[in-house]
C-alpha cells in the first residue's frame, strides 16, 4: 500500500474481525464508490473523525484480496451495471489472502438501489475455477429472481484482480468504508489483457441507509456534464447515459472505468460525513 496512506490509517485506533462484522456487516448495503489519485486520498483520510476505527488482522491494518469476477461470452452482467439496469447481478469469488478464506459471492440489487450481497464458503482451490455443480445452482437460485437466471449456464472466469485493501469502521456505527490501492487486473480471455494502476486509490462507502431521493448530486461536486448525463428510465429513476456503447473487451473496459482520478460519486447514502468529505476535496 502507499507508504503514506498506511501511515495515516495506522495511527487510527484498531477493531478485530468479529467487532466489526457485529457492528457493520452490511451485506445488504448502499454503496458509494470514488476514483481518486493518491493524494487526494491522503489528504481525504488524513481528516477522518477520531473516532473513525481501522480494522486489523494479524497487526496489520492492509489486507491482500483477490477475486475473479465471471461473466457470459457477450459481457451480460458487466453492461447490466455499465447501463444502469435496475435489475441486475454481479458473479465473484474472492480469497482474502492473509487467512486463504474464500467465498463464492453474488450481488444484486434489492429495493430502492440496495445492494445485497450473498455468500457462501468454498475451497481455495475452486475460487477462480469454472462453476460447476451445487456452485453453479447455488448461483443461479439467487440470480434468478433478477430475471437473468437464463445466462448463468453461461457463466465463465472473464476477469482476475488483485489489490490491499484498508477497512475503516465509520463514527457511530453507521457504515464502513474501504480503501482499495496496488489495483492490477488480468483477462482471463484469450487477449490476458494485463492493466495495473499504482497511481489510483478506489474509496467506498458501504450504508445501510436508503438512498437520498431526488436528483443525485453532480459528479465530483460538478454540474452535469455531456460525459455526465442524467436522464431518466422508465422507473422514473436518474440513471447516467452513456455517450457511447462500450465493447464487450476486458481491457478497454478496464482502461475505461479507471482511466481517469478525479472523484467520482455514484450513489447518496448516509455515511457519517465521509461523502461530503471526499466531494469537498475531490
Amino acid at each position: 500500500m502507499n507508504a503514506t496512506l498506511n501511515s495515516i490509517l495506522a495511527d487510527l485506533d484498531s477493531i478485530g474481525l468479529d467487532e466489526l462484522n457485529k457492528r457493520a456487516a452490511m451485506l445488504t448495503r448502499v454503496d458509494r464508490k470514488y476514483a481518486l489519485d493518491a493524494a487526494t486520498a491522503s489528504a481525504i483520510l488524513s481528516r477522518l473523525p477520531e473516532e473513525t476505527r481501522v480494522l486489523r488482522i494479524g497487526g496489520q491494518v492492509s489486507q491482500g484480496y483477490a477475486s475473479t469476477y465471471y461473466d457470459t461470452p457477450d459481457m451480460d452482467s458487466y453492461l447490466l451495471t455499465a447501463l444502469k439496469r435496475r435489475r441486475r447481478f454481479k458473479v465473484r469469488t474472492r480469497t482474502y489472502l492473509s487467512s486463504g478464506a474464500s467465498f463464492l459471492e453474488v450481488k444484486t440489487r434489492g429495493p430502492r438501489g440496495v445492494t445485497v450481497k450473498k455468500r457462501m464458503p468454498i475451497s481455495w482451490d475452486e475460487a477462480g475455477a469454472p462453476l460447476e455443480g451445487e456452485r453453479r445452482q447455488w448461483v443461479a437460485d439467487k440470480v434468478e429472481k433478477t430475471g437473468y437466471g437464463h445466462l448463468v449456464p453461461a457463466l465463465e472466469p472473464v476477469l482476475a484482480g488483485s489489490y490491499e485493501r484498508n477497512t475503516l469502521l465509520l463514527p457511530g456505527g453507521v457504515g464502513r468504508a474501504t480503501v482499495d490501492t496496488n489495483l492490477s487486473w488480468r483477462s482471463l480471455r484469450t487477449d490476458e489483457t494485463e492493466v495495473t494502476r499504482p497511481d489510483l486509490v478506489i474509496i467506498e462507502t458501504k450504508s445501510g441507509a436508503t438512498p437520498l431521493r431526488g436528483r443525485p448530486p453532480p459528479v465530483g461536486g460538478r454540474r452535469a456534464t455531456r460525459d455526465n448525463l442524467q436522464v431518466r428510465d422508465r422507473d422514473g429513476r436518474h440513471a447516467r447515459a452513456a455517450r457511447e456503447q462500450v465493447a464487450p473487451h476486458a481491457g478497454s473496459l478496464l482502461s475505461r472505468i479507471c482511466g481517469g482520478s478525479r472523484a467520482r460519486a455514484l450513489r447518496a447514502p448516509r455515511d457519517g460525513g465521509l461523502t461530503d468529505l471526499i466531494t469537498a476535496l475531490g
